[in-house]
């Protein structure tokens, strides 16, 4: 009686665990005997089973019915591994294989089989949750001298590490594996179908032989746990089927076959010819016109250099006498000379994941790939071959390298900074070299030593994942939106790169801000103009620009220093009293977009310093010194522009007969709708009253002081200028709030210094049409009372109080910042008049000294006199201890009091 089944043909009729026990127990020899009675299709055997168990088993089987089955003694009674093992020992005395090939039972498997196979696969994939070793399989393709090119599967135990990779492992003998805990029941029974089916005996690389190898290795695939030649190489999977011509190709001077029109993929040689597919991690089927045996033929042979090609030819002929089998047919033709190389460069970045204790994070390294081409060949500068080898129609194509001009065009790429790669990391394929100034090397690499080489004939590639590949930038823009009816502006700044707008602003607020915390801004701005400066935008692309642009940039817009200067859509904000700071913008070339208007209001403050002069009102009782015209001039100019300002000249040069002149313009213009207000100290109301009475008699002056003055607060209208002191402000607010103002000056300014008093607060919320600043001394202190006064005047010029302390009090008074006082002057210069009396002295009558004698008397002589003795004891008594030279400030001290008395 003659069984003639495949594995594939067990599996369908029997469990699959059943099968490669039943494998296992026929080649231990455990079928202790067995009758074959033919006329009934019958096998009587005795197999041993666990421990001192025998089972009487009986297999019937009927060809023709394509029917087998059978009973055992066993707790199972039906189909068991018992029966399988009395099967397979009755082939093998039969000298017949377990083939895949063989006739296979009609119609489909049995749907218990398949039900119990996917619970398995749900099992065995819980059963892998709970340990941490798993076990793997690794196939690679291997040469020997019996077996020439075979397919070799390892069986590795391993663990998931930290990082998401495998372990390295260790290989498992599966001749003497025994079942442990991580190992499922299914992970057994396909370690001893590989066992079953391999020559290979304790080892740890096992050969896959046979006629099962196929069906082996698709068991394996299905783990999801196959990887080929290392473990953390993605899972395998089965691929299609494809048809291809087999033939011999040159591949790195050796000729070897290949698939013609897949010359990529590795053949594997098996009954049936498959292939791996290393880019899509695949392994699939191949079919050929060849016969199963030529196939194998050429699938097993190893690689053989082209001059034994003759040789091989003659042997496959031979074999294969009437077989269309490829035969190698490569001859070597004449070497060809004066081939010019060319040095290509390949520059990429690489992420890496780096494992720190208690942290992950991930860094990049940057390399240069340097190889030569010649004439299409690749060549490793690391390759010594002084010929290279290519087929060519058939034959051997040599060309001899140049090495003199390759080791010149090393030689010039290592003078441009870059190195080479630690020795022990070079691939075989190319040179990996790296910049030795890291990423300003790179950047100066893109920038400047690839235009360079490319000129030079180089053949340059930059990879997408190329970090500083640097963009070239078509143009810088501006573009200007109103906000607030025209108070404020939105600024955005930045590039344009092939007709794409990219905003700069939120990448130089960061840069400002690095540099400052690494405190190399000032070395920065100190470079030449034409250096270059690179930008990362948020797309990681890397633009260049000149480092003058960004200075002149940085230097006007100021406000680029606090952090957070910005809207959330990456604009700057601007009063637009700030508009002055476009004139300086756009001294460079810069294309402007959106509003207009920020721009006109721009250019009416560039001309500031030829302001048109007006004629002196014809009311005025003076003359006006040129001086003191072009002041008119100034504060007629700041009106017509609805600006507002300090007039600051030094005392005695006549701010009060200019401001007095300018109130008299706005009349007789008939622009002064409403009355001015004047708030000066208490000491300069009479000096106010005499001068109007004295140079504009016109006038219709109140002033409000003393008790009285509350009677005419309901009569404020009807005059054309209203004096009151800082004392009473606050008191009168309420008045003097509700009154809008067509002018509201504040003499001696200073008074507001502090921006938090009542004084300050109420000056502020006074409603008018311009506003304007007397004083001499617009600085007593600090910064911040210069602040103080333009936030009266027009809020935001400066920005807040806590963006001028951190942009310009702090930078001018603590660090001397000479450029940050520069950037102060500028702003405010539109805005600020003043003049010294150095400089108009010839403008000024001959000095008169006029000596007034005051005597003391009543009370205030008597108050003085008390002073002047207590004071005088302290004196002397201080002197006597310390001596006079640590004494001043005690002497001050009593001048002052006796002064205060006067």
């Amino acid at each position: 009686m003659i069984i003639n089944l495949s594995l594939e043909d067990l599996t369908r009729i029997f469990d699959f665990n059943y099968v490669a026990r039943g494998i296992e127990y026929a080649k231990n020899g455990r079928v202790l005997s067995s009758e074959v009675h033919d006329k009934n299709h019958k096998i009587n055997a005795t197999v041993q089973g666990s421990g001192l168990n025998k089972y009487h088993c009986v297999v019937t089987y009927k060809e023709e019915a394509r029917y087998i089955s059978g009973t055992c003694g066993c707790p199972i009674t039906y189909n068991c591994k018992h029966v399988v093992a009395v099967i397979i020992d009755h082939m093998e005395k039969q000298h017949i294989s377990i083939s895949p090939k063989n006739v296979a039972p009609q119609g489909d498997f049995p749907l218990d089989n398949w039900l119990r196979g996917l619970s398995q696969l749900k099992a065995d994939k819980s059963h892998q949750k709970q340990y941490k070793d798993e076990l793997h399989f690794v196939f690679d393709i291997k040469t020997d001298l019996q077996h020439g090119r075979h397919l070799n599967v390892s069986a590795i135990k391993t663990q998931r590490l930290k990082s998401g990779l495998w372990s390295k492992g260790s290989k498992l003998a599966i001749d003497s594996v025994v079942k442990t805990s991580y190992l499922s029941q299914s992970d057994m029974d396909l370690l001893r179908l590989i066992d079953a089916i391999t020559d290979s005996q304790h080892t740890a690389d096992y050969r896959l032989l046979g006629s099962s190898a196929e069906y082996v290795l698709q068991k394996i695939i299905a783990t999801e746990r196959s990887h080929w030649q290392a473990l953390n190489n993605q899972p395998l999977q089965m691929g299609e089927t494809l048809i291809a011509e087999l033939d011999w190709l040159l591949l790195d001077e050796l000729v070897e076959v290949r698939a013609l029109s897949h010359p990529e993929l590795i053949l594997i040689p098996l009954e049936s010819l498959m292939y791996f597919d290393d880019k899509k991690n695949l392994i699939g089927t191949l079919q050929t016109a060849l016969s199963v045996d030529a196939s194998y033929a050429l699938a097993t042979a190893p690689a053989i250099p082209a001059e034994q090609c003759k040789q091989v030819k003659k042997a496959l002929k031979q074999i294969f006498p009437k077989s269309n089998i490829a035969v190698p047919t490569i001859e070597i033709r004449k070497v060809k000379e004066k081939i010019k190389p060319q040095p290509c460069l390949r520059v990429y970045s690489v992420k890496e994941d780096i494992s720190l204790p208690f942290m992950m994070s991930a860094d990049y390294e940057d390399y240069a790939d340097l190889h030569f081409e010649y004439d299409g060949i690749d060549v490793s500068p690391h390759n010594t071959d002084k010929v290279l080898k290519r087929q060519v129609d058939g034959h051997i194509e040599q060309i001899t390298r140049d090495f003199k001009l390759e080791q010149a065009w090393i030689d010039s790429i290592y003078k441009m900074g870059l190195e080479l790669e630690d020795i022990m990391e070079q691939p075989s394929e190319f040179m990996r070299l790296y910049h030795v100034d890291y990423e300003h090397g790179w950047l100066d690499f893109s920038d400047k030593d690839v235009p360079t080489l490319r000129a030079e004939g180089w053949k340059v590639t930059i990879d997408p994942s190329f970090r500083f590949d640097v963009v070239n930038v078509d143009a810088w823009y501006a573009d200007l939106q109103d906000n607030n009816g025209g108070d404020w502006f939105n600024l955005e700044l930045g590039v344009k790169i092939e007709e794409e707008m990219i905003s700069l602003l939120p990448v130089l607020v960061n840069f400002i801000q690095q540099q400052t915390r690494a405190k190399t801004l000032d070395t920065f701005l100190e470079q030449h103009d034409d250096e270059p400066f690179f930008m990362t935008l948020d797309d990681g692309r890397v633009i260049r620009v000149e480092l003058g642009k960004v200075r002149h940039i940085i230097e006007t817009l100021v406000e680029l220093y606090d952090p957070n200067a910005l809207d959330l859509e990456g604009k700057l904000r601007l009063s637009r009293y700030q508009a002055n700071q476009l004139n300086t913008l756009g001294e460079t070339n810069m294309q402007w977009a959106g509003s207009n208007a920020p721009l006109l209001f721009a250019e009416k403050l560039a001309g500031f310093k030829e302001i048109s002069p007006v004629t002196v009102p014809k009311t005025l009782k003076a003359s006006l010194r040129p001086y003191q015209q072009q002041g008119l001039d100034w504060l007629q100019f700041l009106r017509e522009y609805k600006l507002s300002g300090i007039l600051a000249d030094e005392m005695g040069l006549g701010k009060t007969v200019q401001t007095i002149a300018h109130i008299l313009k706005e009349k007789e213009a008939g622009r002064m709708l409403d009355p001015c207000l004047v708030v000066a100290t208490t000491s300069l109301m009479v000096n106010w009253a005499n001068e109007v009475k004295q140079f504009a008699p016109s006038l219709k002056v109140l002033v409000s002081q003393g008790d009285d003055r509350k009677q005419n607060f309901d009569d404020l209208a009807n005059y054309d200028l209203v004096l009151t002191t800082y004392p009473l402000l606050p008191r009168d607010k309420e008045v003097l709030c509700a009154q809008h103002w067509h002018l509201v000056i504040l003499d001696e300014a200073q008074h507001i210094k502090n921006p938090r008093s009542k004084v300050a607060v109420t000056a502020r919320e006074l409603t008018s049409n311009h506003r304007l600043c007397l004083t001499g001394t617009p600085m007593e202190n600090h910064l911040g009372e210069l602040w103080s006064q333009f936030h009266f005047l027009m809020p935001g010029l400066l920005g807040d109080e806590k963006q001028f302390r951190n942009l310009f009090r702090k930078p001018i008074e603590l660090l001397a910042d000479d450029a940050r006082q520069q950037q102060l002057n500028k702003r405010i210069a539109p805005f600020m008049l003043r003049r010294e009396k150095s400089l108009v002295a010839k403008e000024l009558p001959e000095k008169t000294e006029i000596i007034s004698s005051v005597e003391l008397s009543g009370q205030q002589r008597q108050l003085y006199e008390t002073i002047r003795v207590t004071m005088n004891e302290k004196v002397r008594q201080e002197i006597d201890k310390k001596g006079i030279a640590r004494s001043q400030i005690i002497i001050l001290d009593a001048l002052l009091k006796l002064r205060q008395v006067c």
